[in-house]
């Protein structure tokens, strides 16, 4: 599918905590468009960047054997290099939320 941005807000121990980003506010518009297992990144409508995503079972601790849903953007092949981050998707809108590392909640809308 393919979505645009709405807003991201950086959490946690950043220094710009509370401020919300949005297109207006930076004055570009940013969007994101998965395939079966691509993600594609566009600014101003031109392509970024391109990686692999999946969504994968993660466990909650390492001994634990709670496990939460996230999603996967990064290295194919090495999942050191990526992000997981929490996921929310509701009617037209989607959340990725990277809070539980000191990141930041990003909001698009279905396009």
């Amino acid at each position: 599918g393919e979505w645009e941005w709405v807003s991201t807000q950086p959490l946690g121990w950043t220094v710009n905590i509370g401020h919300i980003y949005t297109p207006d506010s930076v004055g570009y518009t940013e969007q994101l468009k998965f395939t079966d297992d691509s993600e594609y990144v566009y600014k101003n409508d031109s392509l970024q960047h391109s990686m692999y995503y999946s969504l994968q079972f993660k466990k909650d601790f390492p001994n634990s054997g709670d496990s939460t849903l996230m999603f996967f953007s990064g290295d194919q092949s090495n999942q050191n290099v990526g992000t997981f981050s929490f996921f929310q998707v509701s009617c037209d809108t989607l959340i990725l939320d990277n809070s539980y590392v000191d990141g930041a909640r990003t909001i698009y809308k279905r396009k």
